[in-house]
């Protein structure tokens, strides 16, 4: 099954692991919050990213689309910290925001499959799919709910959909698996 920490991969500027800390802080310093957030996130200090992606929400002049993003940020680190109750909050708040992203409708599902809420879970990635129909990710998430579901057919359709998606990808190879250990 795909880790939950795959939709938490960082959207910050690549750098190398030693060297997130001081990108963050130069981040900081520039006033770009949420870039500091993405690197705190990256750095593993999810306290230091939630604290920045607040800060970068307080701003009274975002766009819609920039505060649903940040929503969706500040989302990805409490599940990190294992705030899931807030995580959720973040979440539906990027989904208001962010209606036509499918990567926020896979975070939704993949945050309700972890709290057990299958119904939440099936009716996101349906979304996500519709939106995003070849992310791999999203695929593996949806084979994963479906496979949850007792829909193992349909689940094992879904993994060889990711797969064919991204041929010697990561993704393709935890699907494969999946498929295998089905």
């Amino acid at each position: 099954m795909i880790l939950f920490a795959t939709l938490l991969a960082v959207q910050a500027a690549p750098a190398a692991p030693e060297n997130w800390p001081q990108s963050a802080a130069t981040y900081e310093r520039a006033g770009n919050h949420a870039a500091a957030g993405n690197a705190w996130l990256a750095a593993g200090d999810f306290a230091r990213a939630r604290a920045a992606f607040d800060t970068a929400l307080a701003s009274a002049t975002l766009p819609d689309a920039a505060r649903g993003q940040l929503h969706l940020d500040r989302g990805r680190a409490l599940v990190l910290a294992t705030d899931l109750v807030a995580a959720r909050r973040d979440f539906d708040k990027a989904l208001e925001l962010l209606p036509r992203e499918g990567f926020a409708f896979f975070a939704s599902a993949a945050l309700a499959r972890r709290q057990e809420d299958l119904r939440r879970a099936q009716e996101d990635i349906a979304q996500a799919v519709a939106l995003a129909p070849g992310d791999p990710d999203i695929l593996i998430e949806a084979g994963n709910i479906a496979a949850i579901s007792g829909e193992i057919d349909a689940a094992k359709a879904l993994w060889l959909r990711a797969a064919e998606a991204a041929p010697g990808s990561d993704a393709a190879r935890r699907a494969l698996a999946a498929v295998a250990a089905n």
